[in-house]
């Protein structure tokens, strides 16, 4: 999420409009077909694979990895892209950045999740003021079918690298770099820092599918959707220009775990979820009362908006909806966990919330961090605290 004012409204839903993922020249290159059985990669989420292989094309797999500075063997049609010297440099600084965030972070998530999230079989997560936050979610909830994410950023599209110069591609690889810097760093986005990121990259898109290759799956599909007065989606094949205008657009991405061979799928919208947005996009209430009963939330860096009542909709469909919330104190104020419905588990250290929501101190969670019996530790740092070792999150679970 971001420090400044709501860093990408929420991340839920089905996916993208418009943009079809793919330049003219991608759509030629959609010959390059493939089973799972044919691609390798290593250090995959373990669990029992399906019978049969799954077969699909696999250009925006391809576009993916060469954007996160991977090379995938001598098939890849961005073989020439790859030689470049500005690209070799781009792929091991992403590579020492990804170690790097493995390490101190990410590992130490995976670890705890194991233990402290394994019972709540997560299956669908549902992530509001996310941005394309995609890591942290795969992180703690690896099993999930389903990821609804919901920013302020635009969708955008992959780019065609081949068809660009090498200083294009150059400038593409360091805009690349300079938008992943924070959520490296800090565990969130800056909201306006990603504001002057996101047309320099081509929007969302292309850091959600970095994400997904970096964390090992495999980028099968990428489909732009409309999201109709009904709740439900429909694919849309033309472009944002000539889209119906009061409808919301949203994308698809889906893609496999390499052991599973489980088809999945992260939605990303983008679009304003406060209660006057939601107004004017009655679809969008539509989408959140048509959400599954029993889904997982999770909310973090999220610029307390949903302490104010001019987010209540989308903090009312978290608390109807999800069977479980995992958040950091800038989510659901703790006030609205009403005890009768909900046991929280605190984790961490709860702190007053840095100088830009110093008016969001939150006395009835202060008091319950006091009692140390109600308090586990939490083994990595992550939201507005960083750097501190001071941060917090809280379970919710209901009854």
């Amino acid at each position: 999420m971001k420090v400044q004012v709501y860093c990408s409204y929420f991340l839920l839903l089905c996916c993208i409009g418009f943009f079809s993922c793919g330049t003219d020249t991608q759509n030629e290159q959609k010959e390059n077909v493939a089973t799972v059985d044919s691609v390798s990669h290593k250090d995959s989420v373990k669990s029992e694979p399906t019978a049969d292989p799954i077969s699909f094309d696999r250009t925006d797999d391809y576009t993916s990895r060469i954007i996160a500075g991977m090379q995938d063997g001598d098939t890849n049609p961005y073989k020439a892209v790859s030689e470049y010297t500005s690209w070799k440099k781009f792929a091991a600084t992403m590579d020492s950045s990804w170690a790097r965030v493995n390490r101190q972070r990410l590992g130490k998530m995976r670890n705890w999740s194991e233990t402290e999230l394994e019972n709540l079989s997560a299956t669908t997560v549902f992530y509001p003021f996310s941005g394309p936050d995609f890591i942290h979610a795969t992180t703690f909830f690896p099993k999930a079918d389903k990821y609804y994410l919901f920013g302020l950023e635009p969708i955008g599209d992959l780019p065609d690298l081949n068809n660009k110069s090498e200083k294009d591609v150059s400038a593409y690889c360091e805009a690349m770099q300079g938008a992943l810097r924070d959520i490296f760093q800090r565990s969130y986005f800056l909201t306006k820092k990603m504001s002057a990121d996101m047309p320099k990259i081509n929007g969302v898109v292309p850091m959600i599918c970095t994400f997904l290759v970096r964390t090992n799956h495999i980028v099968t599909k990428i489909q732009p959707l409309l999201l109709m007065e009904n709740g439900q989606t429909m694919n849309w094949v033309g472009t944002a220009s000539d889209s119906p205008k009061k409808l919301p657009r949203l994308v698809r991405i889906d893609f496999l775990d390499t052991d599973m061979r489980k088809p999945k799928s992260v939605f990303y919208y983008s679009g304003d979820l406060s209660d006057n947005g939601v107004k004017v996009k009655p679809a969008i209430k539509a989408f959140l009362d048509a959400l599954p009963e029993g889904c997982v939330g999770y909310l973090k860096s999220a610029s307390y908006l949903m302490h104010y009542e001019s987010f209540s909709t989308i903090r009312n469909a978290m608390l109807g909806k999800c069977k479980a919330i995992l958040q950091d104190d800038t989510g659901i104020a703790y006030k609205y966990y009403d005890s009768a419905q909900w046991n929280v588990q605190l984790y961490g250290v709860y702190t007053p919330p840095i100088e830009e929501f110093k008016g969001r101190f939150q006395k009835e969670l202060d008091h319950d961090y006091k009692d140390s019996s109600r308090v586990k530790p939490l083994p990595f740092e992550i939201g507005y605290h960083w750097g501190t070792h001071k941060d917090n999150l809280q379970l919710a679970t209901k009854k």
